[in-house]
């Protein structure tokens, strides 16, 4: 049809935007590779980040005693971001360890029951100007 627009990627509307996420990441959690062929558990394929999360990342200290956990075993993640990122937060699942599915939407573990982690306590906590880093 006529005057009908062509569908792009986030990565190429947002190409700037793209680049300064991957920078962030690459700065913050250097253990997480940018890759294009993620998979969402629908099968759905998109871009964002797999790896090994940073010890500690938050911008507050860190408590006494994440080190010592964390020498044991750390967090994989897939951070993958959906078409309408940055206006939406990335979608977070963590690898391993896996979430058991009858641990799923279980208020205390924060796990939304695609296995994705929930972040925030409302969708308006997210902000277009945040990272996904």
């Amino acid at each position: 049809m006529a005057g009908e627009l062509q569908r792009i990627s986030w990565l190429e509307a947002e190409a700037d935007r793209a680049a300064a996420e991957q920078a962030e990441m690459a700065d913050r959690a250097p253990e997480m590779e940018w890759r294009t062929d993620l998979r969402w558990p629908n099968g759905r394929i998109g871009a964002g980040w797999e790896g090994l999360a940073p010890g500690w990342g938050a911008e507050r200290p860190e408590p006494p005693g994440v080190s010592n956990l964390l020498a044991a075993r750390r967090l994989r993640l897939r951070v993958l971001c959906p078409e309408a990122f940055p206006t939406v937060p990335p979608d977070i699942f963590p690898l391993d360890p896996d979430v058991p599915i009858g641990r799923r939407t279980l208020q205390q573990w924060h796990v939304n029951g695609d296995g994705s982690v929930c972040l925030m306590q409302a969708a308006e906590d997210w902000q277009p100007e945040n990272s996904a880093a």
